[in-house]
């Protein structure tokens, strides 16, 4: 969660937002963004929402969103890493936490709050 402290935190988050909705990024950390689907349209069986959903191609998805009830955006990050044997399990966690931490610098950065 971003808290923004800012007396009109609500045109900050939605410009945040919009920033995302006119420009969408191509790509976050190493991995391309596949596709990029804007919640105020709605989205298969859920109403429209303020919110974004980006997906990772199968590595994984990012959702942002205002808290209902704060002055904060959230950013949920979830990415999976490849199925490896167990002997692999330690560097395939490595890996994935290293795109975890480039993808949320990207994030942070785009988000500019």
């Amino acid at each position: 969660s971003l808290r923004v402290q800012a007396d009109d935190a609500a045109h900050h988050i939605e410009a945040a937002l919009d920033h995302w909705r006119r420009t969408p990024p191509p790509r976050l950390g190493s991995l391309m963004v596949s596709e990029f689907i804007d919640l105020a349209n709605g989205y298969g069986e859920l109403a429209p929402t303020s919110g974004l959903l980006l997906r990772l191609g199968d590595a994984g998805r990012i959702v942002l969103r205002p808290s209902g009830t704060e002055a904060k955006l959230k950013v949920y990050l979830e990415l999976c890493g490849s199925p490896v044997t167990r002997s692999e399990l330690d560097g395939e966690r490595a890996t994935t936490r290293a795109k975890l931490v480039a993808v949320t610098a990207d994030v942070t950065q785009r988000l500019r709050l």
